[in-house]
């Protein structure tokens, strides 16, 4: 319920989008096609909820230092991966309390490297609800064989001192066999 705004740098993905909510007889929303990590000013803390399934693969390193200068896990660096940056957008565009909900690639999880410590520290001054395990190969027909996280994180301005649960799942079925060709 409520207004809705979707960013997407693809005019086509766009086109898609209002098609569907034309369909569906929603009327509440605003479409636009924007670098959302180039230009989001003026777009923090606006949102209660934001759902982003940013791109991520070989081809996914942020040099441009304009952008990288306007993120914390990105300053003074000479490049970042867009999935990492995308997490901290997320975050930046909630109001306190708000929630995200992003599709992250396995390895932020759990590899032990720099770049995902400091992105899940960035997590853990906010309030992480769930990690939920996608099945292996949920996007492959979309062009990535990477296996893939659901993330939950309620935004805090309050870094959480207490302790408090996490939900930690992993999903067996989304619904279609993943190995037959004519999966869509």
């Amino acid at each position: 319920n409520g207004n809705k705004t979707i960013w997407d740098i693809d005019e086509n993905a766009l086109k898609l989008c209002k098609f569907n909510y034309e369909l569906n007889k929603q009327r509440d929303y605003n479409l636009v096609c924007k670098n959302s990590l180039e230009n989001f000013e003026g777009s923090e803390s606006t949102y209660s909820y934001s759902t982003m399934n940013p791109p991520f693969g070989s081809n996914t390193v942020i040099t441009d230092s304009k952008i990288l200068e306007k993120f914390e896990l990105g300053r003074g660096k000479k490049k970042q991966e867009i999935g990492v940056l995308f997490l901290e957008l997320g975050l930046k565009l909630l109001k306190n309390d708000g929630i995200l909900f992003i599709i992250v690639p396995a390895g932020y999880v759990g590899n032990g490297n720099k770049v995902c410590s400091e992105m899940r520290d960035l997590i853990l001054k906010n309030r992480l609800i769930a990690s939920i395990s996608l099945p292996e190969n949920t996007f492959k027909r979309s062009g990535t064989g990477v296996n893939t996280y659901l993330l939950i994180i309620q935004k805090k301005t309050i870094p959480q001192t207490e302790p408090y649960n996490i939900f930690i799942s992993g999903v067996n079925n989304i619904g279609y066999n993943l190995t037959k060709k004519d999966t869509p």
